[in-house]
């Protein structure tokens, strides 16, 4: 029956796999066995208790956002605090004080020593983990999960709750030593502020001081809400003044000259100004009187002759009026006089008065730099002060709260998982049986020699140098290396160097072709005869060709047997 090589294969690996089956069921059952002693003896459950944590923003000083965080970045930096805070050595001793050590030698054992540091290293490294929920980032959610891993579910539980109450303490003692630190540096700064504050407060005393009755001009000049100077309001109202006695003088003047013009010469007064006549009542009806007489004359006059009584009683009446008239204006001229020295005088008075106002204006003027400066000063420490006692009140309450309340809320008691975390029993000795399989099928493959081409009925020994080959294989071996080292003695004689010389390698090669073995292109033709006429008379079997490499070494075996047998043959 014709058989598939591959099949052929096939069946010779299953054989080769089937006689060294006691190998690899011995190495099955040997790491069986051992998984199942490390599953049942060794193997140690894992269990996961996790705790839900809200932690929020210490809320004095920020009352309106009810101790929510400002932005991300700030959450995300308290949420890395609790992280660490959950792994310090300080906490997780606490924790493991509180609870106690694990049991050993199989829970029959339970020490009372306090936890060692090798303890408390391992359990901040493989035990304590905190996370966001759902693989999130921290900053994204206000909510954190503290797990604590333990070989035991109730450890694991107790555990988780002495780890957040020892987290907890431990964020409130670092509060209050916080808030203790921000409450001293504070309070220094307020001494050092109050201290600044008094010595403004004292250049500004004595500035004040010395401004005296112009302290309130000064505060004026500084702050505009305070009002008008009353130095300025005083100075602008003898400035009005003096305008005013100016005018009055010009207007003295000009009425004097008027009266002493209608002195001389009463027909001018009939042009004098109103207000010469208006500020003298008599000198005004008596000008009255005096045109009336001078009318009444001239139409006597114009009537009359000079001689007749009555132009002589209206010339009398008009010549009285004058008479009267110079004696007004010789009053009104003594009066305009007095009254332009007395406003010389009181201009005079008025320009020293507008002198001394001026002068202190100066003066304050000269200081206003100062005093706006030290007015700013006091001003902004006063303000700095206040900031400061503010910030001690916060951090004295800060201080106060911190021992009463925690930052961090916990959601509901710690969960435990399903089941424990990693591979159960069943899966971990299934997998020792696997890889106890595995390892028997990799010695086997490594110990048996297994051929992956078709042989020809060649054994495995005849393609190696190896022991077992067979006796014509060895002999067309050394023939082999025998006609090879005789072509290289021929080719190193003298006689062929002589003919390279001069020339004459033809002739010479020709000789020594006739004399050397056949050509491995014959030794290969003959090969291939007699393999067809060995292959005619056997029965043909169904296979595939085989591939060129495999040709190639048949060849090449062929190859040296015939050159093995060609010598004797011609002997």
């Amino acid at each position: 029956m014709n058989v598939d090589p591959k099949n052929q294969q096939l069946i010779a690996l299953v054989g080769i796999y089937w006689r060294w089956r006691p190998l690899w069921i011995g190495t099955t059952i040997l790491f069986t066995v051992l998984g199942l002693v490390y599953a049942l003896f060794l193997k140690g459950d894992t269990w996961v208790a996790s705790q839900g944590l809200l932690i929020r923003a210490e809320s004095n000083g920020a009352v309106m956002r009810m101790g929510r965080f400002e932005s991300q970045t700030e959450m995300k930096a308290a949420q890395e605090t609790i992280l660490e805070m959950a792994r310090n050595p300080q906490v997780l001793f606490e924790a493991l004080q509180a609870v106690g050590r694990e049991p050993s030698f199989f829970g029959l054992y339970k020490s009372s020593k306090p936890p060692t540091n090798s303890e408390i290293e391992s359990l901040a490294k493989n035990g304590i983990h905190v996370h966001a929920p759902q693989g999130a980032e921290f900053g994204t959610t206000e909510m954190i999960y503290l797990d604590v891993k333990q070989s035991d579910p109730e450890r694991a539980k107790v555990l988780n709750r002495s780890v957040c109450d020892a987290l907890e303490n431990r964020l409130q003692q670092v509060r209050v030593a916080r808030a203790k630190g921000i409450i001293s540096e504070l309070t220094a700064a307020r001494a050092m502020a109050n201290n600044d504050l008094q010595n403004a407060v004292a250049e500004l005393r004595q500035m004040e001081r010395q401004a005296g009755t112009d302290l309130t001009d000064l505060r004026a000049m500084t702050d505009a809400n305070l009002g008008g100077s009353s130095n300025k309001a005083a100075l602008d109202n003898v400035k009005e003044q003096i305008l005013q006695i100016e005018l009055r003088q010009q207007q003295i003047a000009t009425d004097l000259q008027w009266a002493l013009a209608s002195y001389k010469d009463p027909d001018k007064l009939l042009s004098a100004s109103n207000d010469l006549l208006a500020s003298n009542t008599g000198v005004r009806k008596l000008r009255e009187g005096l045109s009336d007489a001078q009318i009444r004359t001239s139409q006597l006059k114009g009537r009359f002759t000079e001689l007749h009584p009555l132009v002589i009683a209206a010339m009398g009446t008009q010549e009285e009026i004058q008479n009267q008239l110079q004696s007004e204006i010789g009053l009104v001229i003594r009066t305009l006089t007095k009254d332009l020295e007395d406003s010389k005088e009181q201009l005079a008075k008025l320009s020293q008065q507008q002198d001394l106002l001026e002068g202190r204006l100066g003066g304050l003027a000269d200081v206003r730099a100062d005093y706006a400066r030290t007015v700013n000063d006091v001003r902004t420490r006063t303000e700095i002060l206040q900031g400061i006692e503010r910030d001690l009140t916060q951090a004295k309450a800060a201080r106060d709260a911190a021992g009463t309340t925690s930052l961090l809320t916990r959601i509901d008691e710690p969960t435990l998982g399903v089941g424990p975390i990693g591979p159960g029993r069943g899966t971990i000795i299934a997998g020792t049986g696997v890889c106890g399989l595995v390892f028997g099928f990799g010695i086997v493959f490594l110990l048996t020699p297994f051929d992956a081409g078709v042989n020809y009925g060649r054994r495995q020994q005849d393609y190696s140098g190896s022991r077992g080959r067979r006796a014509v294989d060895i002999q067309s071996n050394n023939v082999a290396q025998a006609s090879h080292q005789e072509r290289k003695t021929v080719e190193s004689s003298p006689a062929r160097s002589l003919n390279k010389s001069f020339g004459e390698n033809e002739p010479t090669a020709g000789v020594l072709k006739q004399k050397k073995t056949p050509t491995h292109d014959e030794n290969l033709m003959i090969s291939e005869t007699k393999s067809s006429k060995t292959m005619e008379e056997r029965p043909t079997p169904m296979y595939t060709p085989p591939n060129s490499e495999a040709i190639a070494a048949a060849q090449a075996v062929i190859a040296a047997a015939l050159r093995c047998e060609t010598p004797s043959s011609k002997v």
